[in-house]
């Protein structure tokens, strides 16, 4: 059993938002301010015909405010879950729901999977000479972010003879389970900002705000090697699978104690190098809150083995554009400039300029988003 612990807001989100006729805002005794997401079905069943009828030619209106309408009703028995409200703003036009079961939120082990499948990559990546070469053959044509670096990504996990094929993936033998949460209410609401920089080198707000459910707390859950590994390592239709279990840590398939351990080294220098890239962008913003952010989760890397998932965490393709810019800077220049909205040059340093991406989002309050220990 693993246990991990948010040391930041982490949302994975469903791609749901819900509206204010979901949901009323209250503060309690001592000042804390909550939102209690209400179950449509049982406050609609607890409203008088007259009142529904109300609802119904209300609801639509602009300005429409639920808290209002229920004045004196008991909505304790009407509530799915509550939510402490960090968001410190007046009206909530929407929210954006994170994943949950049963109302309860957890952290999904596909996120998870792949988040260390992102960061084995990497490190195959960083030091083969053939990636370069799969990029740059790819380049000859317009590149899709969304497809960068499919074929050399292919090759890494494939460990079958047909490509393209998940039956033949090596993670298909990785098992990482849902991280369930170990406390009942472990929801909170953030305010999300997406900070860019300016031509100044400052970091700047987007002129929109988005409002988030997050998680925070601890969580339980297990990762390990399944036991049908044993049987495809000796099956001809798995031949290249023995040689790649190295990538998971391992030199046979009973050596499933060494996986985890691995999976943590990989990850502590995986993290490090996206932090560093991050602190790059983040370092001349000149705001004293980012700065003290980058320093606590600096300190944290270096003393605590952490993993990032979520909302505001970066794709698969910015680690490979990453590599790319490290590698042949030159390159990534023409990439960015033909899959970004501006033309990138090479500045000092082998850098981009202006930098690929150059976003980074953090909560109104000034944190990070999707960092957990484990």
């Amino acid at each position: 059993m693993i246990t991990m612990k948010a040391v930041s807001p982490v949302h994975v989100g469903t791609g749901i938002e819900y509206s204010p006729i979901e949901f009323v805002l209250r503060r309690d005794k001592g000042g804390k301010d909550w939102l209690w997401r209400l179950d449509q079905s049982r406050f609609l069943s607890a409203l008088s015909e007259s009142k529904q009828n109300q609802f119904i030619a209300e609801v639509d209106e602009e300005g429409f405010d639920l808290n209002r309408f229920t004045q004196g009703m008991d909505l304790f028995p009407l509530r799915r879950y509550i939510v402490r409200d960090f968001s410190e703003t007046g009206r909530i036009p929407a929210i954006r729901e994170c994943i949950k079961t049963a109302d309860r939120a957890y952290i999904p082990g596909s996120s998870l999977k792949g988040v260390i499948r992102t960061a084995l990559l990497w490190s195959v990546a960083k030091d083969d000479d053939r990636f370069i070469g799969a990029i740059q053959a790819e380049a000859r044509d317009r590149i899709n972010r969304k497809w960068i670096g499919k074929r050399y990504v292919d090759a890494v996990f494939q460990c079958g003879e047909r490509d393209n094929d998940p039956k033949y993936d090596l993670l298909k033998f990785l098992m990482v389970s849902d991280f369930m949460p170990n406390a009942t209410n472990n929801i909170r609401l953030d305010r999300v900002r997406t900070l860019s920089l300016t031509r100044t080198g400052t970091l700047a707000p987007k002129p929109f705000e988005i409002i988030i459910e997050a998680v925070i707390g601890s969580f339980s859950g297990s990762v390990g090697i399944s036991d049908q590994i044993t049987a495809a390592v000796r099956n001809r239709e798995y031949r290249p699978l023995r040689q790649k279990l190295a990538l998971l840590g391992m030199e046979d398939p009973e050596d499933r104690d060494l996986v985890v351990p691995h999976l943590k080294a990989v990850m502590r220098d995986f993290n490090r190098w996206c932090f560093e890239r991050e602190r790059r962008l983040t370092e001349g913003s000149g705001n004293p809150a980012i700065v003290k952010e980058m320093d606590r989760i600096g300190g944290l890397l270096d003393q605590k083995d952490l993993i990032r998932v979520g909302f505001g965490v970066g794709t698969t393709y910015q680690t490979l554009f990453g590599l790319i810019e490290e590698n042949d800077p030159d390159l990534a220049a023409q990439i960015a400039s033909q899959i970004g909205r501006h033309r990138r040059t090479v500045g000092p340093g082998g850098h981009l300029d202006p930098p690929y991406p150059k976003t980074v989002e953090q909560t109104a309050k000034g944190h990070s988003l999707g960092w957990l220990e484990w």
